[in-house]
């Protein structure tokens, strides 16, 4: 979908986005909601293995090397 359907307004067929930002944090908000429902998801095991094996989701810190996603 193109950015332009996305911020079309939600009566008119779109997603009603307003923004970059608030697009992005729900998107965070949506993977971090996953990471704490599904832990033997394997994209969720593979997470935690490379940005915060040592501790739990919430507790962990931006490393040297986060993730672009």
């Amino acid at each position: 979908m193109s950015w332009e359907r996305l911020s079309i307004h939600k009566k008119e067929g779109g997603l009603g986005f307003k923004n970059l930002r608030a697009f992005n944090e729900a998107m965070l908000g949506k993977q971090t909601w996953k990471f704490m429902t599904e832990p033997h998801n394997i994209a969720t095991r593979l997470f935690k293995m490379k940005y915060f094996n040592k501790c739990d989701f919430l507790d962990s810190k931006i490393g040297h090397n986060p993730s672009y996603v």
